[in-house]
C-alpha cells in the first residue's frame, strides 16, 4: 500500500496545480503592485509606468532562446523554476526593505523599481522555460495537451485570486507592505515545488557528443521552428492573437473610460468577468479540442474574438448600431476575449513537444515564445503612433484585422 505522501508524489498534477496558482497570485499582485507604488510613492507618470511593464517583455526577447538553450544543456527544469521563484521573492522582499529604510521616495527609488521589474523579468523566463520543459516530461505525450489546460485553469485562477486579494490588502496595509504579501505566494511555491516528483529522463545532464557551439544550437533551434511547418503555422497565428490582445489592451481602458466615459469602478467589474471566463476557457480547451479538432477550435476562438472586437465598435465608438449601456457589450467582449485566448494559449501547446527532439525542446520553446511574445511591443507601440494619428477610434479596425490575419496560417493547419 502506498502512503498518501507517496500517491502525491506519484501524481505531480497536484503539487504542480498548487504551484501554479501561488505563483500566479505573487505576478498578478506584483505587477499592479509595482504601477501602484510607481505612481503613488515614486509620483512617476506614464513614462516610467510604461517602461516598468515592459521591463519583462525586454527579459523575454533577449533571454528566452539563451535560457532555452541552457535548460537543454544541463537539464533539471525543476531547478530553474525554483531559481525563478526565489530570485522573485527575494526582490519582492527587498523592495519591502526598500520602503522601510525610506529609500523608495527618492531618486533611487527610480532605478530601484526599475531593476525590480527587470530583475523579475529574467526570473520569469527562467520558471516558464524550466516549466515549459518540465511539462512534457511529467506526463505521456497523449496528455501533454491536458496538463497543459490544466496548468493554464491553475494559473488563471490564481490571477483571479491575486486580483480580489490585492485591493483588499490595499484597503488595511501601504502599498509597498504589500510586497510582504507577495514574497510569502513565492515562497509557498518554493516549498510547494519540492513536491513534484521529476523523472529522470527530465532531470539528467544533457549531451550532445562533441557539443556544438551556442550560436550552432540557437539557430539549429529557430530554424527547426521556422521549418517545421505545423509549428510555423501555430507561432504565426499565435503571434497575431498576441498582437491583437495588446492593441486591445492599449484601446479599451481609452476606450471605456474616455470615449465612452465609463466609470472606472464600471470597468473594473468588465476585467473580472473575462478573468473569470479565462478559467473558464482554460478548463475546457482540452476537451473542445478534442471534439472539434485542432483547427476547427482555434477558427473559432479567431472568429469569436473578432466578433467581440466588432461589438466595441459598434457600441457608440466607430458607429452607434448596438442598444442598451455600452459597458454590457464591453463585458461580453471581454467575456468572449478571456475566453478564447485561454483557448489559443492551450490548443497547440502540446505541438512544440510533440515535433521536436527532446535535446531541443528549451532552445525551440525560448525560440516560440521570443517571437510570441516579441509582437506584443511591436503591436503596442504601433497602435500608440496609429492612435495619435488617425483616433483611437480609427485604430480599432487595426485590432480587428489582426484578428481576422491570424484566420489564415490556422487554415493552413493539417490538423
Amino acid at each position: 500500500m502506498m502512503s498518501g505522501m507517496t500517491l502525491l508524489q506519484a501524481n505531480p498534477r497536484p503539487w504542480l496545480g498548487a504551484c501554479s496558482v501561488a505563483e500566479s497570485i505573487g505576478d498578478s499582485m506584483g505587477r499592479t503592485l509595482l504601477a501602484i507604488v510607481a505612481v503613488d510613492v515614486v509620483g512617476a507618470g506614464a513614462g516610467l509606468v510604461g517602461v516598468l511593464n515592459s521591463a519583462g517583455m525586454v527579459a523575454f526577447l533577449l533571454l528566452g532562446v539563451p535560457l532555452g538553450l541552457w535548460v537543454d544543456r544541463v537539464g533539471r527544469p525543476a531547478g530553474f523554476m525554483t531559481v525563478g521563484t526565489l530570485v522573485r521573492a527575494a526582490l519582492a522582499l527587498s523592495a519591502l526593505l526598500a520602503w522601510w529604510a525610506g529609500v523608495l521616495h527618492s531618486a533611487v527609488g527610480v532605478v530601484l523599481l526599475v531593476g525590480v521589474a527587470l530583475g523579475v523579468g529574467v526570473a520569469d523566463v527562467a520558471f516558464t522555460t524550466g516549466q515549459g520543459v518540465l511539462i512534457p516530461a511529467l506526463v505521456p505525450q497523449v496528455d501533454v495537451r491536458r496538463l497543459y489546460g490544466l496548468v493554464q485553469t491553475w494559473t488563471r485562477t490564481g490571477s483571479v485570486i491575486g486580483t480580489l486579494c490585492l485591493p483588499l490588502a490595499l484597503a488595511v496595509v501601504a502599498p509597498p507592505a504589500v510586497w510582504l504579501l507577495v514574497g510569502m505566494a513565492y515562497l509557498a511555491s518554493v516549498l510547494i515545488q519540492r513536491g513534484i516528483k521529476v523523472p529522470e529522463s527530465a532531470a539528467e545532464t544533457r549531451s550532445d557528443g562533441l557539443r556544438p557551439s551556442l550560436w550552432h544550437r540557437m539557430r539549429s533551434g529557430t530554424g527547426h521552428l521556422l521549418r517545421e511547418p505545423t509549428l510555423r503555422r501555430i507561432t504565426a497565428a499565435n503571434m497575431l492573437v498576441n498582437a491583437a490582445v495588446m492593441c486591445a489592451n492599449t484601446l479599451v481602458p481609452v476606450i471605456a473610460l474616455t470615449v465612452l466615459d465609463l466609470e472606472p469602478s464600471v470597468y473594473a467589474l468588465v476585467g473580472i468577468g473575462g478573468a473569470l471566463a479565462g478559467i473558464a476557457g482554460a478548463a475546457l480547451s482540452h476537451r473542445l479540442g478534442e471534439c472539434l479538432g485542432l483547427r476547427a477550435a482555434r477558427l473559432l476562438a479567431a472568429l469569436a474574438m473578432a466578433v467581440g472586437a466588432a461589438l466595441v465598435m459598434c457600441c457608440g465608438v466607430v458607429v452607434d448600431w448596438l442598444p442598451g449601456n455600452a459597458a454590457v457589450w464591453l463585458t461580453i467582449n471581454s467575456a468572449l476575449a478571456g475566453f478564447f485566448t485561454s483557448l489559443a494559449v492551450v490548443l497547440g501547446a502540446d505541438l512544440v513537444p510533440a515535433l521536436t527532439p527532446s535535446r531541443k525542446l528549451g532552445v525551440v520553446l525560448g525560440a516560440q515564445r521570443t517571437l510570441v511574445l516579441g509582437s506584443m511591443p511591436v503591436a503596442a507601440l504601433l497602435t500608440g503612433a496609429l492612435s495619435g494619428l488617425v483616433g483611437t477610434a480609427n485604430t480599432t479596425w487595426l485590432w480587428l484585422l489582426l484578428l481576422v490575419a491570424s484566420v489564415l496560417p490556422i487554415l493552413r493547419l493539417n490538423r
